[in-house]
């Protein structure tokens, strides 16, 4: 098939802001809505039937339903004008009102679905049968007549046409969008080929569409380019961008998201793994040590099973990671060509470890690596040369022996060392293409530990390219590090021997939560309340003291299962993620395991039980070994509940290694666990064996996991049974001190987990020095390199500057979108808040902007010096939230 249309890039980096602020539209038929796409598009028009109805329901004002105005696959003959034999439908006759009937109708089937808003096509259908003037005017009249008839019946809908010109005019006053297709490429129809439109067509519509915003419409223009000619797609954008239109580019069918002026930025990076070598993902290489270093530079890691098909869309990946943990051989020529494709697209390729492939010539000569044999015996003593690449970091990179030796005049060698028969053997490497490092200039297996010979941070970022791109970033609220507390239900209901006769619940609550204020989340177990065994006069005592802390202003409510499973899942093979037999839990008379009852009945029983406390439960804390089953996370995101817990930081002065430092959470089929910031005090005091003052050691991994780069936010997070020892609960406070010293954001964990899964879920979008973070609201900070400030404008409130980074303060309700600039600000900006950052606005020489406090007000600004605000105390589902209006001059 030969492609006839093309076009040159366009460097444009010249954004107005009402450009900048325009509404972006998909023309979507498809029926995979992604995330990040969703939130991009303040408009998508969909096909009624593809739309999943939670999605609709979750935004109702975003998509447009498509109504045919006059082309159906069947019509009877009396209502039909003729047919359109290149699309194989009827044409029906506007004119009768039997027809329009049966378009009413079906506006009213998809109002009752929940659309409110329609994308009428077709409407100038008639043009192809109707040659006499006179009826072609009757039928316009009768064509305004229905696009009035539908407002007049739903004036709260939005009316988008797809062309119409003869009757742009006299629909004005019920439609206000329009779009168009094919301004510069379309399509031919009968040959489904795509082609360039002459001149002259441009020409027509462009004045056409020059006429329609005269009057008042917002014009879109769609055009068509295959996905495989991504450049010319972002340039033909560009070029319709400049001159003034919405554009839209995409495939011929519009079953795959199209193209903006924006470029869409690839945050996934693929990291194979081998299901051979793990009884679960979650104890992956993969997983436990490249992850979180690619999080740390925003992007996404997307954990595959070498073992299961390969990917064929790679259109959001930029780079791929092979950590399969051995040298896999079964599926080598497969793997290879697979590879090549994707680096020809541009994907960097990293090697870790092991190569995928045999040691033969035909397999390594496509990356330009020479191969040859080592002509040492085993045991001969080799010599390292010095790369300067990179410094030593945990241990340093080993050669022991291996069969061959690898080097390339195209790569740059990080780890580089010599034989005694003067064999150069380049162990770790960055190429054009990526890089590699195998054996021990990877990972070094000291003392039951795994040690990097190079910081991965530095190696991954040199070897697969990262873009410096603005990060989103959970770690960071409001200018400043964010601190959440959160505490599981275990020993709740156990006797103190810090106030003898007393639960640990009431402990915790006199010495903890009545003296910090800061945002806490508290969780119980269930069947530990209902369980047998309680005297009716106990049960009621113990559900007072959880009553009195659920009652307090600054606690939300967590769910910690019914029975705390201690394993959620048997993992020995792959598919029983889906079918969970668990052994291991509370032993409750007469009670089988059941995973509804675990979350959903004590989401259930918590919110009958305080209800008096005016809150709901939509928080679940991960007990046990915290592996999280797909299931599990399928009905927590089903019932819009936040997760937490799980993920292993523990990295501490005494053991202060990276591998101790988890990522943000893992994925499953699409969903996810999040993991908590750092690991609770079961992990520092020994398992609850001693020392129990332990907890204090977590002091170090919040400085560890905060400088010399922020990975984590501090989270202070426990179980009851803390309170039980004097020496535990003197720690405890401790921490809260030390805590409560620093310059933090605090929030609830529920706010903290949506903010994670908003990493995963958000789009990044550039053009030029503009950017637009796609996402659902709950992570509103980017992080910008050294060197970097937003203009405060747009989404920016202002910004932290830290050194090494700057953390933009975003505002306001999500697109959020952002101006980079080389300088400081000169103008009134917000630094940084203890609270969150609603609104702003810089006018006049001051600003004024709002802010919601669920602790202590702070705030700092730059070039104010007079700042007055006013405060409103709220009660919003059961939580005292203060608003703060504030200006500053």
């Amino acid at each position: 098939m030969k492609l006839l249309c093309s076009g040159k890039m366009l460097l444009l980096f010249f954004l107005a802001a009402q450009q900048l602020n325009a509404a972006r539209t998909a023309f979507y038929y498809g029926n995979h809505f992604p995330a990040d796409q969703v939130y991009f598009y303040e408009r998508i028009v969909v096909q009624p039937e593809k739309l999943p109805p939670a999605l609709l329901h979750e935004n109702p004002d975003k998509f447009f339903a498509y109504i045919s105005l006059e082309e159906k696959s069947s019509l009877p003959e009396r209502l039909s004008l003729g047919e359109n034999k290149d699309w194989g439908t009827r044409i029906g006759d506007l004119r009768k009102k039997e027809y329009q009937d049966t378009l009413l109708k079906e506006a009213e089937k998809l109002r009752q679905k929940g659309f409110k808003n329609f994308f009428i096509d077709t409407i100038d259908s008639y043009l192809a049968v109707l040659k006499q003037e006179s009826e072609k005017k009757e039928y316009e009249r009768a064509i305004v007549s229905f696009i009035s008839t539908i407002k007049s019946a739903y004036p709260d809908s939005e009316i988008m046409l797809n062309r119409g010109f003869e009757i742009m005019k006299e629909a004005r006053p019920y439609a206000s969008l329009m779009a168009a297709e094919s301004l510069y490429c379309g399509i031919d129809i009968k040959e489904k080929t795509y082609r360039q439109m002459s001149a002259s067509d441009s020409q027509w519509l462009k004045k056409r569409l020059n006429e329609a915003r005269e009057l008042g419409y917002e014009v879109s223009v769609i055009d068509y380019l295959p996905k495989n000619r991504q450049e010319e797609r972002l340039s033909l954008a560009r070029k319709i961008k400049e001159e003034g239109f919405e554009p839209y580019i995409s495939d011929y069918n519009l079953e795959s998201w199209g193209q903006t002026e924006y470029e869409k930025i690839p945050r996934e990076i693929i990291v194979f793994y081998d299901s051979k070598q793990v009884p679960d993902k979650v104890y992956s290489q993969a997983h436990r040590l490249a992850s979180a270093p690619l999080e740390y530079y925003g992007y996404i890691p997307r954990l595959m099973d070498i073992r299961e098909p390969l990917p064929y869309d790679l259109s959001n990946v930029h780079g791929i990671i092979f950590l399969t943990e051995n040298q896999e051989k079964s599926n080598a020529k497969k793997i290879l060509a697979w590879t090549l494709k994707a680096a020809a697209e541009g994907k960097k390729i990293l090697f870790l470890q092991y190569f995928p492939f045999p040691w033969q010539k035909d397999y390594f000569s496509p990356f330009n690596l020479d191969i040859e044999s080592n002509k040492d015996a085993p045991g001969e003593k080799k010599k390292t040369l010095k790369t300067g690449l990179f410094e030593q970091f945990e241990a340093p990179a080993a050669f022991y022996h291996s069969e061959y030796l690898l080097n390339s005049n195209i790569c740059k060698p990080a780890a580089l060392f010599e034989n005694t028969h003067g064999q150069k053997h380049m162990q770790a490497a960055v190429c054009p293409w990526g890089g590699y490092a195998v054996d021990e200039s990877w990972i070094r297996q000291i003392d039951g530990r795994e040690l990097f010979a190079f910081d991965p941070y530095d190696f991954f970022k040199e070897a697969l390219q990262l873009r410096d791109i603005p990060v989103p970033d959970p770690s960071t609220r409001n200018g400043r590090r964010a601190l959440l507390a959160h505490i599981d239900g275990d020993g709740f209901i156990s006797k103190s021997n810090v106030e003898p006769g007393k639960y640990n619940g009431e402990v915790l609550k006199k010495e903890i939560l009545e003296k910090y204020k800061i945002p806490h989340s508290v969780s119980l177990i269930r069947g530990e309340i209902e369980k047998n065994g309680l005297k009716d006069e106990e049960r009621q005592s113990i559900k007072k003291a959880a009553m009195d802390i659920f009652s307090m202003d600054n606690v939300e409510i967590g769910n910690h299962s019914f029975s705390h499973p201690f394993k959620w899942m048997q993992i020995s093979k792959a598919d029983e993620y889906e079918h969970i037999e668990q052994l291991y839990n509370l032993e409750i008379e007469g009670y089988k395991f059941n995973i509804n009852e675990e979350i959903i009945g004590t989401k259930l029983w918590l919110e009958n039980e305080f209800r008096q406390t005016g809150k709901k439960n939509n928080l679940f804390f991960w007990t046990g070994d915290c592996i999280a089953p797909l299931s599990a996370l399928r009905l927590l995101k089903d019932s819009s509940m936040a997760n937490i817990n799980g993920g292993y930081t523990v990295i501490t002065r005494d053991a202060p290694y990276q591998q101790l430092i988890a990522p943000f959470g893992i994925e499953r089929s699409g969903y996810y666990q999040i993991y908590t910031g750092q690991q609770n005090e079961n992990v520092y005091t020994g398992l609850w064996t001693g020392p129990f003052w332990g907890y204090s050691k977590v002091i170090e991994t919040f400085e560890l996991t905060g400088k010399p780069r922020r990975l984590k936010p501090v989270n202070i997070y426990y179980h009851f049974y803390s309170a039980e020892k004097k020496e535990s609960l003197k720690a405890l406070k401790k921490v809260y001190d030390y805590a409560m010293s620093l310059k933090t954001s605090p929030i609830y964990a529920s706010k903290y987990s949506k903010s994670v899964q908003d990493f995963y879920d958000s789009g990044l979008y550039n053009y030029g020095n503009f950017w637009i973070l796609a996402n659902k609201g709950d992570l509103r900070t980017l992080r910008l390199s050294a060197g970097k400030y937003p203009a405060v404008k747009f989404s920016a409130a202002g910004y932290q500057d830290e050194g090494r980074n700057v953390y933009v303060n975003l505002y306001g309700r999500p697109p959020f979108k952002i101006e980079t600039v080389p300088g400081t600000e000169k103008s009134k900006f917000i630094k940084n808040s203890s609270c969150e950052i609603e609104d702003f606005a810089l006018n006049d020489g001051k600003i004024k902007f709002s802010l919601t406090c669920f602790s202590k007000l702070e705030f700092e600004t730059e070039n104010a010096e007079k700042c007055s605000y006013k405060r409103e105390k709220n009660k919003k589902e059961g939580l005292i939230e203060e608003k703060i209006y504030g200006e500053c001059r």
